[in-house]
Formats: structure tokens, sequence, C-alpha cells
């Protein structure tokens, strides 16, 4: 497999704070790799770095493009998908019309032309709403999508914010604990989809996330954090047995609980 994303020497600090020291990793062409650590531990620091928001040193290279000093928005249009911790969603919007707002950087057609509805219009309109029902699709949404976002339940809207990241096309997705804030049969809910989308859709994915059942059940490898720098990488089985990483985070309960659901299958909840 070749690196999607490269990461090298990464550092970043705050004036007297440093929030990564050092950190070297790679996203490969369909991998799911989950980066792990207490927090304060510079995994969101490490996202804001590759997504623009921060300036950093070191070396971060996109598809052999280097990202460092490009404006978030052009980051964006390279095919960097990002999710947040809260759902962006537009309350009033329903779920369908949550996820066609996520396809305006694809949309080639003039405000002019989609007024006149021009034929071009029209079949790019089509186009956009069967990506949308697709993803809708995928993630047993379809029952909702005529639904005001802002009145169903937290776990539903965590599940659309993750559609809507994808059906914006992204090269590689960045998601930021998306789990947090559910409940356990919420959290198995979402690790299902997550899980399913990956399979369809090959979209190559890096997350932060604490829920280490989660991360043991669909990581295909793991990357740990400790107080800015790395102290673990490689596969959930090596990397949840090492006692540096214990040490520093986990705790002997945590990693059994994570080393017995590491190789068990998902199942829809």
């Amino acid at each position: 497999m070749s690196a999607l994303l490269s990461i090298k020497n990464l550092w970043k600090d705050f004036g007297g704070f440093v929030a990564t020291r050092d950190v070297t990793f790679d996203l490969e062409e369909g991998e799911r790799h989950a980066i792990i650590g207490p927090n304060g531990a510079g995994k969101t620091s490490i996202f804001n770095c590759i997504s623009g928001i921060y300036r950093p040193t070191g070396q971060i290279n996109f598809l052999g493009t280097s990202l460092i000093g490009k404006k978030p928005s052009a980051i964006a249009e390279l095919g960097i998908g990002r999710t947040f911790q809260h759902a962006e969603l537009i309350p009033r919007m329903n779920a369908r019309e949550n996820l066609l707002v996520a396809r305006h950087n694809h949309v080639k057609s003039t405000l002019v032309e989609q007024w006149l509805r021009l034929p071009s219009a029209r079949r790019e309109e089509a186009d956009h709403l069967a990506v949308v029902n697709d993803v809708l699709d995928l993630l047993s949404l379809s029952h909702l999508a005529h639904l005001p976002v802002g009145g169903l339940p937290f776990g539903i809207q965590k599940i659309i914010g993750f559609g809507r990241a994808l059906v914006a096309d992204p090269k590689i997705l960045l998601m930021d604990e998306p789990s947090a804030g559910l409940t356990q049969e919420e959290r198995e809910e979402l690790a299902y989809h997550i899980d399913s989308a990956k399979n369809r859709l090959g979209i190559p994915m890096l997350w932060i996330e604490h829920d280490m059942e989660m991360v043991s059940a669909i990581a295909d490898r793991l990357h740990v954090l400790d107080y800015g720098r790395s102290i673990g990488d490689g596969p959930p089985s090596e990397v949840l047995e090492d006692p540096e990483v214990i040490r520093a985070y986990l705790g002997t309960t945590q990693i059994a609980q994570a080393v017995d659901t590491a190789a068990a299958p998902l199942e829809k909840g």
C-alpha cells in the first residue's frame, strides 16, 4: 500500500506549550487509522495542522502535495473531509436537505442556470440527489430523510453529520471523536455505520477516539500520543498490549475490554 497522507517530524507549539513533538505516521490507501491518547495529548492539534488551521513545522504531504501553509478551504478542495465532535447541522432543514448542502463544492451550474431550470442544471440536481439518497440508504436514514434534524435524537444527528461528510466525496476523512456524548447503544450503531461505509465506499479514515472498544472493533491501525509525543503505532492487537501505552493511558481494565472486542465482528444493534 502507498501512503495517501504522510506526516513526518510534526511539531506545533504555542509559546511554552508543545502540542505535538516530532510526530510521524502515514495513512495508507483504504486504511482506518485511529489516534488515541489522554486529553491534551495533541490529537486535535494534529487534525488542525492537517486541516490548515494551525501552521506547524515538519512535513504533511497529501498525495505528494505539501499541505503546510495552505488555507483550510484549499485543503478541503483537495479532498480532505472532516467531521467535528458536534454535528454542524442546520436544525430547521431535514436530513436530505442537510446532506444536499454538503454537495456545494461539486455544484458546477451557475445561479442563473439553476433559476432558469435549464436542462443541465436539472440533470446536475438529479445527480446530487442520487448521491444523497444513496448515502441516506447506506446509513439507514431514508425513513427519516423528510424530518427536521433539530428534533431528532443526538445519536441520529451524529450519523447525519457523518453522512454529510460522505456525500462530499472525500479522498480521506478526518473524524474528531465521532462517538463523544453517545450512549453505548448509539456508539455501537455509529461504529456499525462507519464500518459499513468504509467497506462499501473504501474511504480511508483517520479519527480521534476515546472509546477503546469502538477503536478495537473497527481500526486497522492505532497511533498513541502522550503529551504530544508518539508512544505507540501499529495494529490494535499489538499496541493495546504495549506496556508504555498501558501505563500512559489505557489501564488494565480498558485494555482487557478492548482486546476482547478487537477481533469480534460488528453487528448492527
